[in-house]
């Protein structure tokens, strides 16, 4: 889920919240007394049917869960290895790999961007993954750092990758401080929110995935505009209205 923008004046006291934790969801922007919020994390899953015959274990960060039919799950929570031990041919596996949220901005700054989303669950139009006896290197990306007065401006989140398949972190949202500012939001799985006063959202499904990963962030429409929301998986972010109400983010 995408961050929702900041409010506007600047001189408010709106507190921005942080992305979910291992969901990545993208931080609250702020104005110009507090700090955006920092993104959340993101998490990567398998899951082999009960037919497949297959034990999987994990190193830390990761963990092994059985489902009710007798198949296996592999959650991982940071980054590590996946082992599948087999004595036939391998096994199919469904997957989800979310990355990492993007930083929220402040001084009425943009919602960041929830993390790119790719699944082979429930998804007629993605395969599964094919998976031989071994062991498998396993990313989870880090959620980005949050934007803070006077000058330190908001980051985007880290990647996530399992075989070969890789979710962008979210975009950071924009903010109106410091020297340098970054009034636009940034591009990524889904798009960061744009600051106040007239902005653009960054781009979501960056770079673009099949199906999309994840949505644009919201603009600040004109310099009347309040601060944009990030892009979620699900939905691009609210555009900021007429001040002080800020575009919310949107859904994972």
């Amino acid at each position: 889920t995408g961050g929702v923008g900041g409010t506007h004046p600047a001189g408010g006291s709106n507190t921005a919240g942080a992305g979910t934790t291992n969901r990545g969801g993208g931080g609250g922007g702020a104005d110009g007394l507090n700090n955006g919020g920092a993104g959340g994390s993101g998490i990567v899953i398998a899951r082999t049917p009960s037919s497949a015959g297959v034990i999987f274990s994990t190193t830390p960060g990761g963990s092994v869960s059985g489902t009710p039919d007798g198949g296996q799950v592999a959650t991982f929570t940071a980054s590590g290895c996946l082992s599948i031990l087999d004595s036939g041919c391998g096994t199919s596996a469904d997957y989800l790999i979310v990355a990492g949220g993007g930083g929220g901005g402040t001084c009425s700054g943009g919602g960041g961007g929830g993390g790119g989303y790719r699944t082979s669950f429930g998804c007629g139009c993605v395969s599964s993954l094919n998976l031989a006896a071994g062991t498998y290197s396993v990313t989870v990306g880090g959620g980005g750092t949050a934007a803070s007065m006077p000058s330190t401006l908001a980051t985007s989140g880290a990647n996530s990758e399992f075989f070969g398949i890789t979710s962008a972190g979210g975009g950071a949202g924009g903010s109106r401080q410091g020297p340098n500012p970054n009034r636009a939001g940034t591009a990524g799985g889904s798009g960061g929110g744009a600051a106040a006063d007239g902005f653009s959202g960054g781009a979501g499904n960056t770079p673009p995935t099949s199906p999309s990963q994840g949505n644009t962030g919201g603009n600040s429409p004109n310099p009347s505009s309040a601060a944009g929301g990030g892009g979620g998986a699900g939905a691009v972010g609210s555009n900021g209205t007429v001040y002080p109400s800020p575009g919310t983010g949107g859904n994972g």
